[in-house]
C-alpha cells in the first residue's frame, strides 16, 4: 500500500511550516503534534475526495486536513458548533452524530474517503456504525494503550487485545436531571447490546454519582469480529524519543511508550518497525526553533489507521 510510507525529515519541515501558522497555539482537548503530523502526512499520501471528521473541538484538526487536502470534500461533525474556532471553506458543519447521519446524501466515493474519529466515542460502538456504513479507511485518534486505566473511552488497540471494556461517569456528567437520564439510557443500550456477549459487572454508587462498568469478553467477541474485517492495522509511530539531558530531566514522560509501538500480526505487511520517525538529535534543533513545547511532543496515544473490507460474510 503505497500511501503506508515512512516520512521524511524534508516531509517534517515542511509539516512545520504550516503547523506554525496554526490559528490558535494552545490546543488543549484537541490534536497535538505527533498526531497532526501522521495525519497530515497520511492524508497527502492517500489524496482522498472526502475527510470526515467526528469531533471538531476548536478546529485545530480542521486546519491539518486542509492544509494536507486543499481540495477535498470535508464533513465536520461536532454537537458543540458554537465553540468551534477556526472554520474552513467546502466544508460541510454538522451537529449530529456520526450514527445519526445517512452518508449517502453526500454521494461520496468511500474507496477515498477517510473518517477521522476524535470524539472520545467507544470504539465497540463506532465499529458497528462503520459496518453499518461500510467506510473502509479509517483513522482513531483516541487509541489508548490495553493497560491504560486513564483512557476515557474503548478504542482498537483494547479490542484487539481483547482487554476488558471500561465505562466509567463520573460526578460532573450527572449534574441535572437530562445528563441522570442520558446515562442511565445509554448504560440501558449497552447492556441490551452487549447482555450475550459480555458478562457485566457494576458497582453504582449514586451518593457519589459516579459508577464504574466493566465489560468481560466473552469468547474474545470484538476482537473476532474486528479481525473478521479488517485487512490492516497500523499504529502511527511517535516523532521521536526525547532523551534526558539536563534542560529535560524534570519532564515526566507520561504519554510515552517506546517499546510498546508495535503492529498486531493480522497477515498484513509490518510496513517498518521502528518505534520512532527520526532521532532526536535529527529534529532537537527544530522543535526548539519553532517553539513546540514538549508536553506536545510528548503527547502520544497510538493513533490509528484500520483498513476494512466489509465485503466478507
Amino acid at each position: 500500500m503505497e500511501y503506508i510510507k515512512k516520512p521524511t525529515l524534508e516531509n517534517f519541515k515542511i509539516f512545520l511550516e504550516i503547523y506554525k501558522k496554526r490559528p490558535f497555539k494552545n490546543n488543549d482537548g484537541g490534536i497535538k503534534i505527533a498526531h497532526a503530523f501522521s495525519l497530515f502526512f497520511f492524508l497527502k499520501s492517500f489524496k482522498p475526495t472526502t475527510i470526515i471528521e467526528s469531533g471538531v473541538h476548536k478546529g485545530g484538526g480542521t486546519y491539518i486536513i486542509r492544509a494536507a487536502c486543499p481540495e477535498a470534500k470535508i464533513i465536520c461533525l461536532e454537537p458543540n458548533l458554537e465553540k468551534i474556532e477556526y472554520r474552513v471553506s467546502n466544508c460541510e458543519y454538522l451537529r449530529e452524530d456520526f450514527s445519526l447521519i445517512n452518508f449517502d446524501q453526500f454521494n461520496i466515493n468511500k474507496d477515498k474517503t477517510v473518517v477521522f474519529f476524535d470524539d472520545h466515542q467507544d470504539f465497540s460502538k463506532r465499529f458497528y456504525e462503520i459496518y453499518h456504513h461500510k467506510f473502509k479507511h479509517i483513522i482513531f485518534e483516541d487509541n489508548f494503550h490495553e493497560n491504560n486505566n486513564l483512557g476515557d473511552c474503548y478504542s482498537p488497540k483494547q479490542a484487539m487485545s481483547n482487554s476488558e471494556y471500561q465505562y466509567t461517569v463520573k460526578k460532573r456528567n450527572l449534574h441535572n436531571i437530562k445528563s441522570f437520564c442520558l446515562f442511565v439510557f445509554d448504560y440501558l443500550t449497552k447492556f441490551i447490546r452487549f447482555k450475550d456477549e459480555y458478562k457485566i459487572e457494576h458497582n453504582l454508587r449514586y451518593s457519589y454519582f459516579k459508577s464504574n462498568f466493566k465489560f468481560f469478553p466473552k469468547n474474545n467477541y470484538i476482537s473476532k469480529a474486528v479481525k473478521k474485517y479488517i485487512k490492516l492495522y497500523y499504529e502511527f509511530p511517535q516523532i521521536t524519543f526525547i532523551k534526558s539531558d539536563s534542560k529535560y530531566k524534570k519532564q515526566k514522560l507520561n504519554y510515552f511508550y517506546k517499546d510498546e509501538l508495535k503492529s498486531f500480526n493480522l497477515n498484513t505487511q509490518n510496513y517498518f518497525n521502528k518505534s520512532i520517525l527520526f532521532e532526536y538529535e535529527e529534529v532537537k534543533n527544530l522543535i526548539l526553533d519553532n517553539n513546540i513545547n514538549l508536553n506536545e511532543v510528548l503527547n502520544y496515544n497510538f493513533m490509528c489507521y484500520c483498513l476494512f473490507d466489509f465485503t466478507k460474510n
